[in-house]
Formats: C-alpha cells, structure tokens, sequence
C-alpha cells in the first residue's frame, strides 16, 4: 500500500483523527473498528494512519479495514521517530483541527463529536481538548496495581485546566488542537517521543508547555477538558514490572526537564531537589492512610524517586 489517500477520502472534513503506528496491527484494528462507529456524521472528519516503517501486518489490517468500512488516508513515514509521525499527521491534515488518539487505544462512540462540539461551541475558544483514559488490561493485574497507575482523569466536571495544571495539558494518547497552532509553533519536538531505540518521553508535554507559555495572559482559559472524551488503553503486562515503571518515570523527569529548560541550582532544580527528599516522608504519611495496599504506595514512591532523578540528572547536562 503506497502512501495516498483512497478514493472516496473526504477532503473537506472539520476534524481530522491521526493514529501514528509501527507494529502494532494487532490493536490498530481496534482502534480503527471505535472509529468507525464514532457518532459525528462520517462528512465532518478523516481519519489518518500514518506507518512509521512497520514490519507487521499493518497494511492488510487497513486495506481489511477499508472494505468493510470506509477509506482512510494513509501515509508512510520514513523518519523513525513519534514525533517526526505526529507532524507527517498534521501537514497531511485537511481538518481545522487535529485530533490525536493512539494505536493502542479505544475511543467511545461520541469521541470525535464531543472534541468537534468543544471547539465549535465552547467560549473563549480552546487551543486544545482533551479528556480521560482507562485502562484497557491485556490481562487481571495483580491487586496493588490499581487503575490509578494508568489513569488519565481531571474530575468529574467539563472545564477548562487552571493554569498550573495547564502547563503539560494532557496525555498525548487522547488530546485535540487547533491544527493552526501546531503548525505556529513548530511541530512536535523531534529530540523528543518514543523512538525504536529510545524511549525518551514528551514530545506531548512539550507541545502543550510551548502553548501555555505563549498564552500566560490566559493560560487558564486555553486546554478545555470533558470526562467524556475517553479512551482505552491498553494496558499489557509489562506494565506492572516494577522495573518497566521505574524505567519510565526516570524517562519522563528527563523529558520534562527538557521541556523546563532546568538548570543545575536553578529554583526548579531545587524545587525538584525538595520534592525527591520528601518522598520517604510521604510514603510512610500515604501507608499509615490504609487506602491502597503497602505496595502500591512503594512503587508510586519508587515512581517518584526514580521522576526526580531522572529530571535532576538531565539537568547537568
């Protein structure tokens, strides 16, 4: 399958609906099967997949999923790299806003309606909509694994995000711009996101930080979050190695210190040094509430120790 978009393509749509993918065609197909039965009228959005160089059977899941449902626009991308797929989605976008969702996650049925209605409706307009995400488990986690692991969730009201929690928006698996403001900030930082051979995170974060920062005289009118606009993720095994978690939080401190620009000794250094020596303290406070089993308050503090040092590290270099 050659990179084009199939006959029949809408090419007017209001929204339009990236999912970036490398070698999972076994969840694609998912993602792809809640698309379809998205309640927004199939004129008013397009969905892209772009392949970034899969080996898999990626190609027959979608040349399958376009007999039996609709045409999708489909793009190879050469540049490895999430981030290099994430801007190919947007330059090859038709919508006045791009809507991001993973490969391995499940939108409800009124998911593209309920980011269109926000960016047609809501006032001031919104730079960005975004909303909840679930786990989608490969299999029963062991019981100190709760959902709060994996959970993306801003309450239980549609609002906009106050300015602090603004700063880093949302998660990149389910999030909503207007494709304007993408393309006036550069893109997705391509010095960031997962790769084959890293797993440096933020390239999301780092998007949302650079719009929050050009808009500080209303940053807390600019990110409208709805609950409703939920997905599943998929959630797999590995997920609940404790080595994989502290991988990913030593990761992730290094991404947002990239983002922040920290230096060593600056007040976010120190801010970040505090944060990494209250950690015991707030572990030993989180057991003593008897809410969650004693393992799930270990790791959550492993989880942090190993963000703060992450963030810490990259700042000296």
């Amino acid at each position: 399958m050659k990179s084009h978009h199939l006959p029949l393509v809408n090419n007017s749509p209001e929204l339009s609906i990236i999912i970036c993918t490398y070698n999972r065609a076994d969840l694609l197909i998912f993602s792809l099967q809640a698309l379809a039965k998205q309640t927004l009228n199939r004129d008013k959005f397009e969905i892209i997949v772009i392949d970034n160089n899969a080996t898999d059977h990626t190609q027959q899941v979608l040349t399958d999923f376009c007999e039996q449902f609709f045409p999708v626009k489909y793009f190879l991308e050469s540049k490895q790299g999430l981030s290099h797929a994430r801007n190919r989605g947007v330059a090859e976008a038709f919508g006045k806003y791009v809507a991001f969702i993973d490969d391995d996650a499940k939108a409800v049925p009124e998911w593209a309606s309920l980011i269109l209605h926000a960016f047609e409706n809501v006032q001031p307009q919104p730079l960005a909509v975004g909303g909840t995400a679930f786990p989608w488990y490969e299999s029963n986690p062991p019981d100190w694994f709760t959902e709060d692991f994996e959970k993306r969730y801003w309450g239980e009201k549609a609002i906009f995000l106050e300015k602090k929690r603004a700063k880093f928006g949302f998660g990149g698996l389910n999030m909503a711009f207007q494709k304007k403001i993408i393309v006036e900030l550069g893109g997705f930082a391509i010095d960031l996101g997962v790769t084959e051979y890293k797993t440096r995170m933020g390239e999301d974060a780092d998007l949302f930080y650079k719009i929050w920062k050009a808009n500080q005289d209303k940053s807390d009118k600019i990110f409208w979050y709805n609950p409703l606009i939920k997905v599943l993720h998929f959630t797999p095994i590995r997920n609940w190695q404790v080595p994989y978690r502290k991988q990913r939080s030593l990761k992730s401190g290094e991404a947002w210190a990239i983002i922040e620009q920290t230096k060593p000794f600056s007040i976010l250094f120190f801010k970040m040094l505090a944060f990494l020596l209250l950690q015991p303290f707030y572990l030993i406070f989180n057991v003593l509430q008897f809410k969650n089993p004693v393992k799930t308050e270990y790791v959550k503090f492993l989880q942090n120790l190993c963000f703060a040092k992450g963030y810490l590290y990259q700042s000296f270099l």
